[in-house]
């Protein structure tokens, strides 16, 4: 970005401004791909920093609302979404992603888990249970 460009300079008003800075790294990443790793599960490669989803949180809903996320991955957005105040669902094609992200950040007391996610349909076995730290 150029100095002095109209990029660069401050919004005044309601509208934001039109560059967002944020480092792609953040300790709940480090957490969730912390436990990926430990439990031989598939790291998550394309989870947004808490910052981002904090400000497009606060900027789009009010505190109570219910917000989906309908590729959760990392589940960045639902615990944003829990430290703001808002009520949350997420769902993610990949269910190791889910697996290591709802033990990662979430506490099993506080959480639901849908029971089905953790199990297979071709093994016929009882439902899995998430590996604890």
């Amino acid at each position: 970005m150029r100095p002095g460009s109209s990029y660069a300079r401050g919004t005044a008003g309601r509208i934001p401004g039109n560059v967002f800075e944020a480092g792609h790294v953040c300790v709940g990443r480090n957490r969730v791909q912390g436990y990926a790793k430990a439990h031989g599960l598939p790291p998550h490669g394309a989870m947004f920093p808490e910052r981002l989803v904090a400000f497009f949180i606060e900027f789009l809903t009010q505190a109570g609302e219910l917000v989906a996320d309908p590729f959760a991955g990392g589940a960045t957005v639902p615990a944003v979404e829990e430290r703001l105040g808002r009520e949350w669902v997420a769902t993610d094609l990949m269910l190791e992603y889910i697996q290591a992200a709802g033990a990662a950040r979430f506490s099993p007391d506080m959480t639901w888990f849908n029971p089905m996610l953790w199990r297979c349909e071709q093994d016929g076995l009882p439902p899995r249970r998430l590996a604890v730290a």
